[in-house]
C-alpha cells in the first residue's frame, strides 16, 4: 500500500439470502470454529531458553499439527477461509504471550488469559482474503463477491444456487477491496459483512499553527475550543437517555430470565443491537462535525484528551459509573484518527489529568497524574509478609497524597471561577487547558478571549 492512500472499514447487513444459502454461512462458521478449537488443542506452551518466559508460536506449525490430525475437517472448508481462522487464533496466542512475559518481568499489573475453546454452538467469523475476492473479476465487475466453498463442500451442494452471494456497496465498487469480514450477528439471526477497502487521501491543506482542543464527557459529549472562533460543545445528553433507557430494559428483562434458569434472549440481544447502531451513528455525526469546524476555521491541528482505562475507576454513583462504562471514547477516538488521517489533520492524544481543576486564565500549574500502584511493586510484594505489606502500603499512602493548590475552584456545576473572580465555562477552561498541557505553539491571547465567551450548544 502506497503513502497516498489508507485503509478503511464499510460494514453492510448481508440482505436477501434464500433459506440454503443462510444454512451454508452458518454451516461454515461452525465448521470455522470446529477447527479454530482443534487449533487451540494443538497449541503448545514452550518456554525460552531462560526458562522464565514463553515462546511465540509459529503460524505454519499449527496448520501442518492441523492438517495432519483433522484432515477430514480441514478438507471441506477452503484452505484460504480454514488458514485465515488458524491465523487469527495464533496472532491472539502470540500477543498473550507478550503481555505473559510483560507480567513475568513485572511491567504490566493486569490479569493475562489465553485463548480458550469456544463452546460447539458457536458461529465464527469468516474472513475472505483479498486472494479469494480476486478470483473471479467477472463477478466483481457484477457487483457481488461469491463465498469461496471447497471441491468437497461443492460435492454437498444440492445446486449453485446454494452458495452465498454478498452485494458489494455501490460506493466502493471501484476500490481495491483487501478483505471482506463476515460476522454473525445474535448467534447467526443475521450477518454483516465488513469491507475492507483502500482510500486515496483527501488532504485539506489546513494550516497546522492553529490549534483545536477536545475535551469528552457525558452532558456535553464534546467540548470544542479553538483559537479561531467561539466555543461549542456537543450535546450527549440524547446518548446518555439511550442508555439509561437499554440498561432499564434489559435489567426487567434480564431478572424474568434470571427466574427461568436463561441467560440471554433475542429481545435482548436486539436491544443492545439498537443500542450499538444509535451509539455509532452518533459518533460519526460527532466526528463530521469535528472534522467540519476544522474546515470552517481552517484549523490543522487537534489535540483530544483521552487517559487509558480511565473508564474502569471511577466514582461517580451507581447511576453515573453505569452511564459512564457504556460510552465509547474508544471508538470515538479512533473514528476521529481515521478521519484526521485521511485529511491529514494532526491529532494529538493528550493526558488529561488536573486539567478541570487548574485555571486556564491564571496560566496554573498542570501536573501529571501517576499512579499509586507500580506493576514492580507489586510483583516484588507477593513474596514479602502481610505485615511488611501493611506498613509499606501506609508509607506509600503518606508519600501519594501530594496536594496540589490551585488558583481558581468550580463554584457551581459547570461552572469555574478564576483567581480574579471571573466566571466560565468548566468544560471550557478544560478543554483550553488540554491545548496548553499538549505544548503545542498557539497564540495565547487570542484564546483567553474566546474562553471567557458563552459556548454554544449544538444538538446532533
Amino acid at each position: 500500500m502506497s503513502d497516498d492512500c489508507v485503509l478503511l472499514t464499510q460494514s453492510v447487513l448481508i440482505r436477501g439470502l434464500t433459506m440454503k444459502q443462510y444454512n451454508v454461512l452458518v454451516d461454515i462458521s461452525l465448521k470455522l470454529n470446529y477447527l479454530r478449537n482443534c487449533a487451540v488443542e494443538k497449541t503448545p506452551f514452550v518456554k525460552s531458553t531462560d526458562k522464565k518466559h514463553f515462546k511465540k508460536i509459529n503460524f505454519k506449525s499449527i496448520i501442518s499439527k492441523v492438517k495432519e490430525e483433522f484432515k477430514m475437517e480441514y478438507s471441506f472448508i477452503q484452505a484460504q477461509l480454514a488458514n485465515a481462522a488458524i491465523k487469527k487464533h495464533v496472532e491472539s496466542f502470540n500477543s498473550y504471550v507478550e503481555l505473559k512475559n510483560k507480567k513475568i518481568d513485572g511491567e504490566y499489573d493486569q490479569k493475562v488469559n489465553p485463548p480458550k475453546k469456544h463452546k460447539n454452538y458457536r458461529l465464527h467469523n469468516i474472513i475472505i482474503p483479498k486472494e479469494s475476492i480476486t478470483s473471479s473479476k467477472k463477478k466483481l465487475r457484477e457487483g457481488f463477491i461469491e463465498l469461496p466453498l471447497s471441491r468437497n463442500y461443492k460435492k454437498l451442494l444440492e445446486s449453485k444456487n446454494c452458495r452465498p452471494r454478498i452485494k458489494i456497496p455501490e460506493n466502493i465498487r471501484d476500490k481495491k477491496i483487501i478483505q471482506v469480514e463476515i460476522i454473525p450477528i445474535n448467534n447467526g439471526k443475521m450477518f454483516k459483512a465488513n469491507f475492507t477497502y483502500e482510500a486515496e487521501k483527501e488532504p485539506l491543506d489546513l494550516d497546522k499553527d492553529k490549534i483545536m482542543g477536545i475535551d469528552p464527557g457525558v452532558n456535553n459529549f464534546a467540548t470544542i475550543v479553538t483559537t479561531e472562533g467561539p466555543p461549542c460543545i456537543v450535546d450527549g445528553r440524547k446518548l446518555k437517555n439511550q442508555i439509561y433507557f437499554k440498561c432499564k430494559k434489559t435489567a426487567h428483562y434480564q431478572s424474568i430470565l434470571n427466574k427461568q434458569g436463561r441467560k440471554t434472549s433475542n429481545r435482548i440481544r436486539k436491544i443492545n443491537q439498537k443500542f450499538k447502531n444509535i451509539q455509532d451513528n452518533f459518533l460519526n455525526q460527532t466526528v463530521n462535525f469535528i472534522i467540519k469546524k476544522c474546515k470552517e476555521q481552517d484549523v490543522g491541528t487537534i489535540v483530544l484528551g483521552y487517559n487509558n482505562n480511565f473508564q474502569h475507576k471511577t466514582n461517580m454513583g451507581k447511576k453515573q459509573n453505569q452511564i459512564f462504562s457504556h460510552i465509547a471514547f474508544k471508538q470515538f477516538k479512533q473514528k476521529l484518527e481515521t478521519r484526521c488521517q485521511i485529511h491529514e489533520i494532526d491529532l494529538i492524544i493528550q493526558e488529561e489529568s488536573y486539567t478541570s481543576l487548574s485555571s486556564f486564565l491564571d496560566e496554573d500549574i498542570l501536573p501529571e497524574y501517576q499512579e499509586k500502584k507500580d506493576a514492580k511493586n507489586k510483583g516484588d510484594k507477593k513474596k514479602k509478609d502481610k505485615k511488611k505489606k501493611d506498613k509499606k502500603k501506609e508509607d506509600k499512602k503518606k508519600e501519594d497524597k501530594v496536594k496540589y493548590e490551585f488558583k481558581g475552584n468550580r463554584t457551581k456545576r459547570g461552572l469555574y471561577e478564576t483567581q480574579n473572580g471571573k466566571i466560565i465555562n468548566a468544560d471550557v477552561n478544560a478543554a483550553a487547558n488540554i491545548i496548553r498541557k499538549c505544548k503545542h505553539r498557539f497564540n495565547f491571547e487570542l484564546l483567553c478571549k474566546w474562553v471567557q465567551t458563552t459556548p454554544s450548544k449544538i444538538k446532533l
